[in-house]
């Protein structure tokens, strides 16, 4: 049921933009239209008909013809298909001044990581539904409308084949498509019938009943666009008056006086309940009557100009303006060099990085990349498929136009790269090729390039998916999680001691049986091009990059079953409840795999991590509240947290409330954690003591804790302080 739910919403939402975007482009069609309906207004009617059918197949067909010189401004697409999922969702409709107007509008990713879904994912999936709605509404009005008429035409009198008189209608009009019928009113006058008559048979012949249920079809679809309210209102006033003149055009005697007086016979505000049916009475009864009796043959001094502004609209229509002149900002359709001064920023997450980044001379790699392709600085984001490359020191990040694709950074060379000249690739990389999540294939690499003391090439990279997607947005380690390939490309130099290296990731789409499928990015020549592109010189001008340092990360507790006993059971039956938090930029929750899941207090602890470093663990635990104690009592803490205050581990030194937090239900401290490691044969007062930084979190409506505990040395005094600042707890929605 849910598989077939999510089918059926995506399709509502692929059929909801495709016709916004037939709308947009359609829109200009309309306005174009009608600027020709003023400069074609003493030309036969005839040929606003043929510009409006023009104007109709643009806001249905898909397809259009891309041209630089189209008249319409707007690309054929101008709203993506996957704007839900895009990190910065932007329209394209080649109008710049629109575009910029519109994308500063739209709402980009939750950065609290708060929300399941991207809010543009909501935005289009509530427009869908409403747009729906809206049509639904629409034709369930036009149907009950022809049933209604077609209920007041039961009685009517058959006068001669396919002509009928009615006394329950007002005016004559045709009913039917396949087999077409003349509707007379009761009241209908002998000396009027033959033009009505005349009228109503030229709807006929020119099968005007099929273009005006196609225009009432379009008006349903595209019921939010104001543009084709007014092109039908003048499409049907376009099509009366072509049917007028035609009746003139044959007629063999000057019949305009009396054609006009058939007109104001039926004319007294007398219209039909729909907007289906051709009638002799629709449109403007005054300006009708003036222009028939105004009505001339048009000469060929306005004919022949008009047959060729006609033409040239209606081909004109038919092109969309060339997608690929419209470039994001500060990309070309040419290939772009870059050159990246590393360190590219100074790395906080270990105090170890740091030293690298501030020991590490600066030096310059230059790198060409294909069309389309940027460097630029990491976003932000929640839950990305892939993380940047860990291993790597200030990683900058590769976008094709603004998706992005890729890192590229940059690490010391640490060990000696005088031994066998055969394996000095591995040496150079050995961060990435000793991976376990994702790891550099050295058997695969290829030499590219060779200038001295520098060396470029590239290799296959095979990376184990992070369930990054799962509910709880939470990466998990293990071998059932799929593995797909990627290309990595790297430059070292054995003088300078450094490395950089670029990856290239694979575009990974979700198929309907919930598995993804990956498809390369890139190409072996492209591999080849960029590797035999990439320099590594001393010094250079530093950009800055304005990295942001957070990303918002959370998890649901319980995060696992492993290590449920029939005494803990009731712990690990606790309703779901999300931790939301904001991590250093790279830093992941990982949860253990399933031999390691234990029964540990905190319960179901899930461990953070970057890189290859682990940075801390995090579990959970409930309480309960005692009577007569409530958060603003001294010690109440210790109350919800009595379990971790034992005389080996307690929780209990420094605990220092973080005020922005604290509410009537919740707070968030920071502590120490003192730790005593038991020696034998040595009294308690002599056991080793460690003094570890702590966090620590409670909800009392929840009736649940978290807690975590760093690794010694892991954290500075501001990322501990901020991160404790920013841990919220709420019920976990499905």
């Amino acid at each position: 049921m849910g598989h077939m739910s999510m089918i059926l919403e995506n399709a509502l939402q692929e059929a909801f933009l495709y016709i916004l975007n037939r709308s947009i482009g359609g829109a200009f069609v309309i306005l174009l239209v009608m600027l020709a309906r003023l400069l074609l207004r003493r030309a036969p009617r005839k040929l606003m008909m043929i510009l409006w059918a023009a104007a109709a197949l643009r806001l249905l067909l898909p397809f259009s013809i891309a041209s630089t010189y189209s008249p319409v401004p707007v690309t054929a697409d101008p709203v993506p298909s996957d704007i839900g999922m895009m990190l910065t969702p932007e329209i394209d409709t080649g109008i710049t001044s629109a575009d910029n107007a519109v994308n500063a509008l739209l709402p980009p990713p939750d950065p609290t990581g708060l929300t399941s879904v991207n809010p543009m994912q909501i935005v289009i999936f509530a427009s869908s539904v409403l747009w729906l709605i809206g049509v639904i509404l629409f034709a369930a009005a036009d149907g009950i409308s022809l049933y209604l008429l077609r209920r007041r035409l039961r009685h009517a009198e058959n006068l001669d084949d396919g002509i009928w008189r009615c006394s329950s209608v007002s005016s004559p009009f045709v009913w039917g498509i396949i087999r077409p019928g003349i509707y007379l009113p009761a009241e209908t006058s002998e000396e009027a019938l033959p033009y009505i008559l005349a009228h109503e048979r030229m709807h006929i012949r020119r099968g005007d009943m099929l273009w005006k249920a196609l225009g009432c079809v379009i008006l349903t679809l595209h019921w939010f666009n104001p543009l084709v309210w007014l092109a039908f209102h003048f499409f049907a006033a376009d099509m009366e008056t072509a049917c007028d003149e035609a009746v003139l055009r044959e007629a063999e005697d000057d019949i305009r006086i009396a054609y006009s007086e058939a007109l104001l016979s039926v004319a007294a505000g007398r219209k039909i309940h729909t907007a289906f049916p051709p009638a002799f009475g629709e449109s403007n009864p005054k300006r009708r009557i003036r222009d028939v009796l105004a009505y001339r043959n048009p000469s060929g001094t306005v004919l022949i100009p008009a047959v060729l502004i006609t033409v040239v609209i209606c081909i004109g229509c038919a092109f969309s303006r060339s997608a690929e002149e419209v470039l994001p900002s500060g990309l070309t359709d040419t290939e772009t060099e870059y050159a990246v001064v590393f360190p590219a920023y100074s790395d906080i997450r270990t105090p170890a990085n740091v030293t690298f980044c501030a020991e590490t001379a600066p030096f310059t790699v230059s790198v060409t990349l294909p069309a389309g392709w940027s460097i630029g600085a990491p976003q932000t984001y929640t839950a990305p498929l892939f993380s940047p490359l860990a291993s790597l020191l200030s990683p900058l990040c590769i976008y094709e136009n603004g998706e992005r694709i890729g890192s590229i950074g940059f690490y010391p060379i640490e060990n000696d790269l005088s031994g066998d000249g055969g394996n000095e690739h591995f040496i150079a990389f050995h961060r990435l090729m000793m991976g376990n999540a994702t790891y550099w294939d050295s058997e695969s690499w290829k030499l590219i390039r060779e200038d001295g003391s520098m060396k470029a090439g590239y290799c296959t990279i095979q990376r184990r998916l992070d369930a990054w997607n799962s509910d709880a947005a939470v990466g998990m380690m293990g071998a059932a999680m799929p593995v797909f390939t990627s290309a990595g490309i790297g430059v070292y130099d054995t003088e300078k001691m450094v490395m950089a290296a670029l990856e290239v990731e694979p575009r990974l789409i979700l198929q309907e049986d919930g598995n993804w499928r990956a498809e390369e990015r890139i190409s072996t020549a492209q591999l080849e091009e960029i590797a035999a592109s990439l320099t590594i010189t001393p010094g250079g001008e530093q950009t800055e990059w304005n990295v942001p340092r957070t990303q918002y990360a959370q998890i649901t507790f319980p995060a696992y079953q492993g290590g449920r006993t029939a005494a803990n059971a009731s712990i690990y039956d606790t309703a779901p409840f999300t931790l939301t938090m904001e991590l250093p930029l790279g830093w992941k929750l990982l949860i253990p795999g399933a031999d390691a899941q234990t029964a540990d207090l905190p319960f179901t602890p899930v461990t953070i991590r970057w890189g290859n470093e682990t940075i801390a663990s995090v579990g959970f635990m409930t309480f309960r509240m005692y009577e007569g104690i409530t958060p603003q009592d001294d010690g109440f803490y210790r109350m919800v947290y009595n379990q971790l205050m034992s005389n080996l581990v307690t929780w209990d030194k420094d605990y220092t409330p973080i005020e922005s937090t604290r509410t009537e239900t919740f707070c968030a401290a920071t502590c120490r954690i003192l730790s005593s490691v038991p020696e034998e044969g040595v009294p308690a007062a002599g056991w080793k003591r460690t003094e570890t930084e702590g966090i620590l979190a409670y909800d009392t409506e929840l009736g649940v804790y978290i807690a975590m505990s760093f690794r010694e040395n892991a954290v500075d005094e501001e990322t501990w302080q901020s991160i404790a600042a920013s841990i919220r707890l709420a019920p976990h929605e499905e």
